[in-house]
């Protein structure tokens, strides 16, 4: 018997790439061409993920300091922890965010279309996401 999703996605993943497409179709790198990143998933239904701008500086700009809400675009970082769940039927990742790097996103939920082939992971935003309505796609290789 194959083994579930949920199964098969334990284990340790290197970012491809980290694309963001607006509502026209335009594709952009939020945190550039050559973004690293890495993604756990735990037995248990433990996840973390780390996400950074490659080359970033080493100082933060004191004016991003000043601003009452940063996005990781902007700090050239994004990171959080917390539990994941499969939904085997609908092929959808559920991320339940316990800590994060931004605070706005504890105690929320990323939902993401999931595509495993082999050692290849895909994750995408199941529609689209923000105050921008753009959709994200995220490509793993498994480490």
């Amino acid at each position: 018997m194959e083994n579930t999703l949920a199964e098969r996605v334990i284990g340790a993943w290197t970012l491809v790439t980290f694309e963001q497409e607006s509502k026209d179709g335009v594709i952009s790198y939020p945190l550039g061409k050559e973004a690293t990143g890495s993604l756990f998933y735990l037995p248990g239904g433990h996840v973390a993920v780390n996400i950074m701008l490659a080359g970033r500086d080493i100082f933060i700009d004191k004016a991003l300091l000043l601003k009452e809400q940063l996005k990781y675009n902007e700090l050239g970082y994004l990171a959080y922890s917390g539990f994941y769940h499969v939904d085997e039927n609908l092929k959808l990742m559920t991320h339940e965010l316990v800590v994060s790097f931004y605070p706005e996103w504890v105690g929320s939920r990323q939902i993401r279309k999931i595509d495993l082939n082999n050692n290849c992971l895909q994750l995408s935003s199941d529609g689209p996401v923000g105050p921008e309505h753009s959709r994200f796609r995220l490509e793993w290789l498994r480490a």
